[in-house]
């Protein structure tokens, strides 16, 4: 994500990295927390349905990492307590 404000430069080679394919970029002037956190979620699961827990030998902590973050961007469930 190139900064909002970014000179041209920075917002060119986010856009050349993008249609590459090596990165996604996400426009700064959309951006805001709800737009980032469904981002970052998609990002984590994507990445964590193409990489099996065989594919990270000796990374165990990248996956619980991800899968953390996932847990955390999840909507809070409302919980019902009985009277």
């Amino acid at each position: 994500m190139p900064r909002a404000g970014a000179g041209t430069a920075q917002g060119l080679r986010a856009e050349r990295l993008a249609a590459a394919g090596l990165v996604r970029m996400l426009d700064p002037r959309l951006l805001g927390p709800a737009t980032m956190a469904a981002a970052l979620q998609a990002e984590l699961t994507a990445w964590s349905a193409q990489h099996q827990p065989a594919a990270l030998p000796g990374a165990p902590g990248l996956r619980r990492a991800a899968g953390a973050i996932l847990e955390l961007l999840q909507p809070p469930v409302a919980l019902e307590l009985a009277a």
